[in-house]
């Protein structure tokens, strides 16, 4: 019975001693030094202007990370990174606006819509909408950003915003004519008119020579046969 007890100390011991032997082996491995793998030129690990950082590991490995400057992506920063696509199905730009890629920070520019502005075109920009400035009725066009926006007005009213009452005008057309512009309307008015005259005098002198034209062919005529006759022999 003696043997079996002194041999079971006699493994314990031996075990225990294995486990601490090997518990300092760790310890020592974990504390051993080691040469940065991101030591010298860094952009051989990382490209693109990537920032390399050295991970040790349990093994003793040497392992690394790279953390990318702006626009770049990828383990190495191999990749540039597009914002418009980055965005998924979802576009960055808002209510119609075209995302374009660019280099510097956001890393994207959307060109808006018309009616719209803002860094994502997330802002309405029609004044039409916004403030109307057409007034009595008017309908108002917005055309684009920093352009005069167009009022057409109802009948009765004219001028930029369809502020001013027709005074005077045409039929009760709802033109504004200045004095200048009556002037040329009458002249035009009197040229059409004396036009329409002389075609008409012209066509009805026309007429009248041909009616006596013919009155005297005819009374020539009878002046022959009368001359003519055996009564007159």
């Amino acid at each position: 019975m003696f043997f079996p007890i002194e041999s079971n100390n006699h493994f314990t011991t031996k075990n225990t001693n294995l486990i601490n032997d090997a518990s300092k082996k760790f310890r020592d491995l974990q504390t051993l030094p080691f040469e940065s793998i991101c030591a010298g030129d860094q952009t051989l690990n990382c490209g693109n202007n990537g920032k390399c950082i050295s991970l040790p590991n349990v093994s003793n490995q040497n392992q690394f990370l790279c953390v990318c400057d702006d626009g770049f992506t990828g383990p190495k920063c191999e990749t540039a990174w597009d914002a418009c696509l980055s965005s998924g199905p979802t576009s960055l730009c808002l209510n119609g606006g075209i995302c374009t890629s660019t280099d510097t920070h956001p890393f994207y520019q959307c060109k808006c819509t018309v009616g719209f502005t803002g860094n994502n075109c997330e802002l309405e920009n029609n004044v039409c909408k916004t403030n109307n400035p057409c007034q009595n009725g008017g309908k108002c066009t917005y055309i684009g950003e920093n352009l005069p926006i167009l009022c057409t007005c109802l009948t009765g009213y004219t001028g930029d915003y369809c502020q001013i009452t027709v005074e005077h005008g045409i039929g009760g057309a709802g033109i504004l004519l200045h004095p200048g512009q009556i002037i040329m309307m009458w002249a035009f008015l009197i040229f059409v008119l004396a036009t329409i005259l002389y075609c008409t005098f012209s066509v009805v002198y026309d007429i009248i020579v041909q009616i006596r034209a013919k009155k005297k062919q005819k009374e020539k005529e009878d002046v022959e046969e009368d001359v003519s006759s055996p009564t007159n022999k």
